[in-house]
């Protein structure tokens, strides 16, 4: 930039006028001149000096021009010199007052090139928590909150636009208001909580059951559900418990990433609803005939102030409903966060809440009028607070304090009151459903079959097979089992404990016995189940590897199983089976006992089918006798089995034996001339012995004959219709048993008493009581035909 300064009171030499001007010697040295011309060179000189009088005239008002905008120059210099003191004056007073930056706009003059005027301007803050004077502004957003202050404005809004303001703060309470009751009303049941665990044991104790059992895999229904491989709706519910507990970013992970963005998101409205209710509480106080906002000529709005009145109905109407919704929101939706078990669910319903938060800003977008929406962000910041004259503050703002309170709080509350308690109930509804032992069934546990009989598919030794006809190194499956369980002796002393119960008390049997069997430590379990503690069991099988690894119950299913009566221990005892050497005794079942898939394959139900067909009443004699005799290799305990060689009839008591005795009687003349006594002694022993009426009973005496020693006579003894379960062996053929009890009959005569008694083996045999009517000399030797 160029400037020009006046130089003297003199005009400036003309060069030319200096150049054309003759000097008196060359006058002189002319030609002297006529009168005529004289004139004439008069009048040329006088042209001259008034041309060069103009000229310097027009000069002179130049330099006067010149002057005088050297003379403007100079003050605008001056001034500018004044500004440029003022401004680093002002750039000190910010610098210690804590401004962040100050932008120097520098204007010019198009026409005189010059500078003409420095103006200071604040540079555009550079988020919302910018500062002045250490005191955070409040501005307003495009949203139905902010807008619905300027209700309480004097002479801020049109008549319309405050009726637009009215209808849209109105619908906006109610919406946000709506939808909250609906989340909390309808949304918010917890799908998981006690009682829920409770029910997943009673469904477990259902799928447990031999009707549910696939006979054909050996998995019971709960094996498959835990496997993953129904396809019903409890498949579906157990699939969301374990997504959501055992996926490479588990449910509670996600759920509570999930609560802590909605509560940031609540709390940045938190801040923008406590700093509104600050910038009304710091405005100052003005009366009714002030107007409250002043338009600048610029478009600016300044919020100079508000009524007292109107400042306690914008606190009440405007912020407090807008704290009371911000705070339903935080805790209801930490509560449906937490309370989400499908993992989609907890990303959408996230979504579904900040849905919520943003339908002020939604009907400010479609309510607002055009001159209310280019309004708001006219409005110069309205300050938060005043200013502690501090430039540096060591403590931050008690409003940003309680916010941090106030985050931190609602975190851990929501952690602790909701998620975790809920992600407790779903493992221990997972554990309910999937933890311990799986693969068995039972059967009873009705008031038509008292004793539960659990039925594992593998046990101990006993391995799952399909049926007992396979083979093995020791023959075939069937006699595998016969070895190992039967001939062991079973303790009588087992009673059944139940005597008569209701629905309710089976029920509660049911439970108890079924689910301390499932969470039982066995190692005929197999695998890793008798290695968990006393407070773990197996949890929930991988969907992929099928491993499993020991869980802690979690506290739900602790509190269930202990309301069942359900103890921590082992397993409890083997059914109890037929015991060949126990003979025919009756086996009763204990409250519960284990009955193996196995068993149940190659022997039926308990106590066996072996028992059934050695001694059950119901079953066929020749298949009874044939199970001892062919089995056991004993003799049927209770029943004569020779009947059936001999008799057709349906109960098999046409069965009849002759036996002779060769008798040596202390006097023979005595007895010769009267045995009645012997005889009748006789009879009634044998009649009370098997129970046979006397009159199928008879005693015929003769004389030995030359065969047999002198002084001895020949007994013989006939018996016919003997019951089945009369077993004549060997009373008949204890001679000296017999001969005691005669001698203890009240028939017997001791004068005419008997020395010995003994049996002629080759003379006794079994028939039918036909045959023996038929051949009557087999029982009366008299009779017989030489």
């Amino acid at each position: 930039m160029s400037k020009t300064a006046t130089t003297g009171g003199e005009p400036p030499e003309n060069d030319e006028a200096t150049a054309t001007a003759p000097t008196p010697k060359a006058k002189e040295s002319k030609v002297k001149k006529t009168p005529k011309a004289r004139t004439e060179a008069d009048s040329g000189l006088a042209n001259t000096v008034q041309a060069q009088a103009k000229q310097l005239a027009a000069q002179a008002e130049q330099l006067e021009a010149q002057s005088q905008q050297l003379s403007t120059q100079a003050e605008l210099l001056s001034r500018q010199d004044l500004r440029m003191q003022q401004l680093e004056q002002r750039l000190e007073r910010l610098l210690e007052q804590g401004a962040r930056s100050v932008v120097a706009e520098v204007m010019e003059d198009v026409q005189a090139n010059d500078v003409v005027e420095v103006k200071l301007v604040a540079a555009p803050p550079a988020d919302e928590d910018e500062m002045h004077d250490g005191v955070a502004l409040y501005e307003f957003d495009q949203s139905i909150w902010d807008a619905a202050l300027l209700l309480f404005f004097n002479n801020a809004t049109t008549p319309v636009d405050r009726a637009v303001l009215i209808v849209g703060f109105l619908l906006n309470l109610a919406l946000q208001i709506a939808l909250l009751l609906t989340v909390t009303m309808i949304l918010l049941e917890n799908p998981y909580t006690h009682q829920t665990v409770k029910e997943m044991l009673t469904w477990r104790v259902g799928a447990h059951t031999a009707a549910n059992f696939d006979d054909t895999a050996g998995k019971s229904l709960l094996r498959r559900l835990c496997n993953q491989e129904l396809w019903s709706y409890e498949q579906a519910e157990f699939k969301l418990m374990y997504d959501y507990l055992y996926q490479v970013v588990p449910g509670y992970i996600l759920s509570s990433l999930a609560i802590i963005m909605w509560i940031l998101t609540v709390m940045v409205e938190f801040r923008r609803c406590t700093e509104q209710a600050l910038a009304v509480i710091h405005l100052p106080a003005i009366s009714p005939q002030q107007s409250a906002a002043v338009h600048h000529r610029d478009g600016r709005i300044a919020i100079q102030g508000i009524q007292p009145t109107k400042r306690c109905l914008a606190l009440i109407m405007l912020s407090l409903p807008r704290i009371a919704v911000m705070l339903w929101m935080a805790l209801f939706g930490c509560q449906y966060l937490a309370q989400t078990v499908s993992l989609e669910n907890i990303v959408l319903n996230a979504v579904g809440l900040a849905f919520i938060m943003d339908v002020d800003e939604l009907i400010a977008h479609v309510l607002l009028t055009e001159q209310l929406r280019s309004m708001l962000p006219r409005i110069e910041p309205m300050r938060c607070g005043q200013s502690s004259g501090k430039s540096v503050s060591i403590c931050p703002p008690v409003k940003d304090v309680t916010r941090y309170v106030i985050t931190t709080g609602l975190i851990i509350l929501a952690f602790n009151l909701w998620l975790v308690p809920f992600d407790a109930n779903v493992r221990g509804a997972a554990m309910a459903l999937c933890g311990g032992f799986q693969d068995f069934s039972f059967e009873g546990g009705v008031a038509e079959n008292a004793p539960i009989i659990l039925m594992p598919s593998s046990f101990g030794q006993d391995a799952w097979v399909t049926d007992c006809g396979g083979t093995t190194t020791n023959g075939t499956v069937q006699d595998d089992y016969l070895q190992r369980y039967y001939g062991v002796r079973y303790n009588a002393s087992v009673k059944n404990r139940i005597k008569s119960a209701t629905g309710d008390d089976y029920q509660k049997l049911r439970m108890k016995n079924v689910l301390q069997f499932a969470y039982a430590n066995s190692p005929d379990f197999g695998g890793d189940a008798h290695s968990c503690g006393s407070d773990s069991a197996l949890g929930p099988q991988d969907k992929d590897s099928k491993l499993r690894a020991c869980v802690k119950l979690p506290p739900s299913l602790s509190t269930a199983l202990q309301a069942e009566n359900v103890t921590h221990k082992s397993v409890p005892e083997n059914c109890p089976r037929f015991n060949a050497t126990d003979g025919c005794v009756s086996l009763t079942n204990p409250e519960a006992c284990l009955w193996s898939w196995l068993a149940k394959k190659c022997d039926g139900a308990p106590s066996g089918e072996i028992q059934w067909q050695a001694c059950d009443s119901q079953s066929d004699l020749n298949t009874k006798c044939d199970t001892w005799e062919y089995v056991f290799k004993k003799a049927h305990p209770e029943i004569n089995c020779i009947a059936r060689y001999h008799c057709t009839s349906a109960n098999f008591n046409c069965l009849a034996l002759r036996a002779q005795y060769l008798v040596k009687p202390s006097s023979w003349n005595t007895f010769s001339a009267d045995n009645s006594d012997f005889v009748n002694a006789f009879r009634y022993v044998l009649v009370d012995w098997s129970g046979i009426d006397q009159s199928h009973v008879t005693v015929h005496m003769s004389e030995a004959g030359s065969s047999h020693p002198s002084g001895t006579a020949l007994a013989t003894l006939c018996l016919r219709n003997m019951p089945l379960e009369y077993k004549p062996e060997p009373n008949v053929t204890g001679s000296s048993q017999l001969l005691a009890a005669i001698r203890q009959s009240d028939s017997y005569n001791q004068s005419n008493g008997i020395e010995s008694l003994q049996v002629l083996s080759d003379e006794m045999e079994y028939l039918s009581t036909n045959d023996l009517n038929t051949q009557p000399w087999k029982c009366d030797p008299s009779l017989a035909v030489d």
